[in-house]
């Protein structure tokens, strides 16, 4: 990377670099993180073994436990412990939090967090306890520090994965923004804004989802140039796909889970499956196909790369039916090995009894099966309909897929954006800044007229305002955006409510939990869970640029497969040689330099005045 930005300033000064990766992500799941101890109360020291004891799969007659996050050796109980009206029930003895620190050390801890009862809604005993630890050879980090959100397995489990990745995220920043040695060093958040390489070191797990997180605000700045609102973004690269869906807003959860654990912090609102061109393809003990989750990386590779993949992959699949060109991969600068490839599928075609094309064919087949229900779960689960909607499909594998993808789910319209492979880079640059604060009430919602809601919203306002200026935000360019977090008294769950001052929350939670799930209970009380606060630092996204055709281009004919084997001869286009405003209705595929989009019967497509490619449905 530091290569790339060197040869992309060509000698000159870097003055500005942002940064979406997925170190934090891939160091969590590979289990590349500090051994965390954690300082807790007498008699909750099970509480993240036991979580929440949800069955992922509900028939599994042998169900995996929730991952361990800490080791039973480095969980020490103190007796201190507040109510949940603040009031203490036991004093803090000092000592007693000393001791505990001494016996996590002994156990190996490499960092420690403080995790204590109520401390969403009542802090102070958890700062008290991190003051008492002052000195300690280690990082100490109170869990409402991390996230002030209510739930203790939430808090505490986001906590002590933000102190496992911080020694990891941390020292990758701090060494890349060195050698980067840019004037203003940016970094993507999983809550689709950027901040400073320290902001985001301090709170590491707020960059779990950087770099998908990115490519949605890149997708909604390409779609709205080409006039379209409402989104569904799929950004299928080599090992995962990403789904999101966009409103006209890009929405935000702060429900997030990885890998069984939850994350309780704001975050785009992404699902992810382990469906990409590197997912590998294989008959299973009962002789059925599967395909993925499990990839072939980047290394080997799947088989056409050349180096050493020998493993069917879904790339594999595309290269046999004709919709990658071998020559043009990369630009022309890696040559794709077509007899690799037909190797690699014909290892399953015999097992199966099936032809190699009708072989290539089926994965590709369950491959969409497994995009299009995490469409669903994304958008008809959540009450978005997916056929009023465009398609953004990018990443170097979106737009193989997204006409076939589309037309299952009911859909019209899709948007390949010329920059597909790489528009997670536009979505960094495009980036607001953004920062999020939360403070827990969990109180009856007539409890908090507007003029003491008004009170909460400008302390965090003030803090956030701190927070802005730590971030360089000139005054002219903040921005606060106030929610409520509501919920019915007894409801397991919150929902997220805009406020307005001259808004009853009440009325508006009413109308928004009808808009999401169908259905308001207007006799029932409500509850204010938390008041949050986003500040933003606007940014202006950069101009794209309009379409220059490299060179006058005419089309070659090409045969592809498509369905159980079927095959049809299309126009065979170089994106670079197409002219902007070209219209056309018959089938197609266009060789991008990071990306292919294939058009396939009954889709009609043109080209934007930016490159980008819209397909329309005929019918």
């Amino acid at each position: 990377m530091v290569e790339a930005v060197r040869e992309l300033a060509g000698g000159r000064g870097v003055t500005r670099v942002v940064h979406g990766f997925t170190v934090a992500t891939n160091a969590f799941l590979e289990g590349r993180t500090a051994a965390v101890g954690m300082v807790t109360q007498e008699g909750l020291e099970d509480v993240l073994s036991i979580a929440r004891q949800t069955r992922i799969r509900l028939y599994t007659l042998r169900p995996e436990p929730a991952r361990r996050l800490v080791a039973p050796e480095r969980v020490r109980g103190i007796a201190a412990r507040v109510g949940a009206d603040g009031k203490e029930v036991a004093p803090l003895d000092p000592d007693d939090a000393r001791a505990a620190l001494e016996t996590l050390l002994q156990a190996g801890a490499e960092a420690v967090v403080v995790a204590l009862l109520h401390s969403a809604r009542h802090p102070d005993l958890e700062r008290r306890v991190v003051k008492a630890l002052g000195g300690a050879p280690v990082p100490v980090v109170a869990s409402h520090s991390v996230t002030a959100e209510p739930r203790e397995y939430e808090r505490w489990a986001t906590a002590v994965v933000s102190a496992g990745l911080a020694p990891v995220v941390e020292g990758y920043l701090l060494a890349l923004e060195e050698e980067l040695a840019a004037d203003d060093f940016r970094v993507m958040l999983s809550n689709g804004g950027m901040a400073s390489a320290a902001e985001a070191a301090s709170r590491p797990v707020g960059t779990i989802l950087s770099g998908p997180a990115a490519g949605v605000v890149g997708a909604r700045v390409v779609a709205r140039a080409a006039g379209f609102d409402r989104l569904v973004t799929l950004d299928m690269g080599g090992t995962s796909c990403d789904v999101a869906v966009v409103p006209g807003e890009i929405e935000r959860t702060t429900e997030a889970d990885l890998d069984g654990v939850p994350l309780r912090l704001p975050m785009v609102d992404i699902h992810t499956v382990g469906s990409g061109g590197g997912s590998i393809a294989r008959v299973d003990a009962a002789g059925a196909l599967t395909v993925g989750p499990e990839s072939a990386g980047a290394v080997p590779g799947p088989a056409c790369y050349g180096s050493g993949g020998e493993r069917p992959t879904v790339t594999d699949a595309h290269l046999v039916l004709g919709h990658l060109h071998p020559d043009l991969f990369l630009g022309g600068r890696r040559r794709l090995d077509v007899a690799a490839a037909r190797r690699s599928i014909r290892s399953l075609a015999a097992p199966l009894g099936a032809s190699l094309e009708e072989t290539a064919g089926a994965i590709l087949e369950l491959a969409r099966s497994h995009l299009e229900r995490a469409v669903r779960r994304v958008t008809l689960e959540r009450g978005h309909d997916p056929s009023d909607s465009t398609l953004v499909a990018f990443g170097g594998a979106g737009g193989l897929h997204a006409a076939t993808l589309a037309r299952a789910l009911g859909g019209g319209r899709v948007l390949v954006p010329r920059a597909a492979g790489v528009l997670s880079a536009l979505g960094c640059l495009a980036a607001d800044a953004r920062l999020d604060f939360a403070r827990t009430l969990l109180e009856p919602a007539e409890a908090w007229p507007p003029e003491r809601l008004e009170e909460a919203f400008e302390e965090l306002e003030a803090e956030a305002g701190k927070a802005l200026d730590r971030e360089r935000v000139p005054p002219g360019r903040r921005t606060t955006v106030r929610s409520l977090a509501m919920r019915y008294r007894g409801q397991a769950y919150e929902t997220d409510v805009a406020w307005r001052a001259d808004a009853a929350p009440v009325e508006a939670f009413h109308r928004h939990h009808r808009e999401r799930y169908g259905y308001a209970r207007p006799e029932a009380p409500a509850e204010i869970v938390a008041v949050r606060v986003a500040a933003v630092g606007t940014t202006a996204a950069p101009a794209l640029p309009e379409h220059a055709p490299a060179a006058a281009g005419r089309p070659d004919r090409r045969a592809i497969g498509l369905r159980r084997g079927e095959s049809v001869e299309v126009a065979a286009w170089e994106w670079a040689a197409l002219p902007v405003g070209h219209a056309s209705d018959e089938p197609a595929v266009v060789f991008g330099d990071h990306a292919t989009a294939v058009v396939p019967p009954g889709w009609a497509w043109r080209v934007t005045r930016h490159g980008d490619l819209v397909l329309e449905a005929r019918s």
